[in-house]
């Protein structure tokens, strides 16, 4: 009996390293891909430069108060003239502007204790549990410590190892650069495709 379970347990972690292998290969080949695309260096580049206005923006506003705004729209008038095109509203759409929960401000100390409810599995569709941050943040956060920027989705036709992989621009003000992101669909049947991301989040 002792000898069966070693050998399962030395077959499952044949299959968990092979995978974690098969992963990192996938992820190289996918950052290679990227850098020598002519067409996605462009879409970077002009991303980059169409939300060079807000970063600048979001700087001086850090400046002004010691922090971060907790929404874009604070930016408004004072700070910017208007959001830019791709800066929506909205989870799957768009600029996702966010901040992880440890650079959270909050007005309370009960607000700090709410933080919780959005940690660990949360059986919830995601768009009503987006909702739910989207209403805790505006009710309880004054701002962010530190802040990340994802663009919308590059488009164009894919091949080769960037089937079936977004691309985007993100940027962190931790760094305060510029780097492109990714998320890769893996598996060919839609229900059992699963999805790794790198600088930043699938939103698809």
């Amino acid at each position: 009996m002792a000898v069966k379970l070693k050998k399962g347990l030395a077959i499952a972690l044949l299959i968990i390293v092979s995978a974690v292998i098969s992963m990192v290969g996938r992820s190289v080949r996918i950052g290679h891909a990227l850098q020598s695309d002519p067409l996605i260096q462009s879409q970077f580049a002009e991303a980059v430069a169409l939300n060079g206005p807000l970063i600048a923006a979001l700087e001086k506003y850090r400046r002004d108060h010691a922090f971060y705004p907790a929404s874009l729209n604070v930016l408004k008038d004072e700070y910017l003239r208007s959001l830019p095109p791709q800066a929506k509203s909205g989870f799957t759409a768009g600029l996702l502007y966010s901040a992880a929960a440890q650079d959270h401000i909050y007005k309370t100390p009960e607000c700090a204790k709410r933080q919780s409810e959005f940690e660990g599995w949360i059986m919830k569709p995601t768009s009503e549990l987006e909702r739910e941050k989207a209403d805790f943040i505006s009710q309880c956060v004054s701002g962010y410590r530190q802040i990340s920027l994802q663009s919308a989705d590059f488009h164009h036709e894919t091949q080769g190892s960037l089937t079936n992989v977004e691309q985007w621009a993100y940027y962190t003000s931790q760094s305060g650069q510029w780097i492109v992101g990714w998320c890769s669909h893996e598996g060919a049947r839609a229900r059992t495709r699963q999805k790794v991301a790198s600088n930043g989040v699938c939103r698809y």
